[in-house]
């Protein structure tokens, strides 16, 4: 395959990732005790009450804690789906997991983002995708 076609097509292929205009979300909520040991928090891709949900915009994670992040029964709930545009109670940092008070909601904007907990960084991928890009084209201008 020539090597400009192959750039080429990675190029599209990141950028038709990071523009799609809808996305599927994972939508699950759990609000009993002990949500850290719900199929929702730890396996939302097998989970039976969980379903894949179109969206236009993101996708969202969110939890309740009070008491600090390192005991189980601190956890309220937790809760997925779509969300509406992104505004300030979406964290761009893991620094709301360690708070000992308050919610923690996660928002992501891939398909199917929506997997980790509200602690894990679902802003990772957008990462790597936009260093493969920039590898990529650093490559085809050499």
């Amino acid at each position: 395959m020539n090597t400009s076609v192959f750039f080429t097509f990675a190029l599209l292929a990141c950028l038709g990732t990071l523009c799609s205009a809808q996305m599927k979300c994972y939508e699950c909520s759990y609000d009993q005790a002990n949500p850290k040991d719900s199929d929702c928090w730890r396996d939302v891709v097998n989970a039976p009450d969980s379903t894949e949900v179109d969206c236009a915009s993101y996708c969202y994670s969110e939890t309740f804690q009070s008491g600090g992040p390192n005991e189980n029964a601190n956890y309220w709930y937790i809760r997925r789906g779509c969300a509406g545009a992104k505004d300030t109670t979406c964290s761009d940092s893991d620094n709301c997991h360690n708070d000992a008070w308050g919610a923690c909601k996660r928002c992501c904007s891939g398909e199917l983002c929506n997997v980790d907990s509200p602690s894990g960084s679902n802003m990772v991928k957008a990462s790597l995708l936009v260093a493969l890009f920039a590898a990529v084209l650093a490559k085809w201008l050499n």
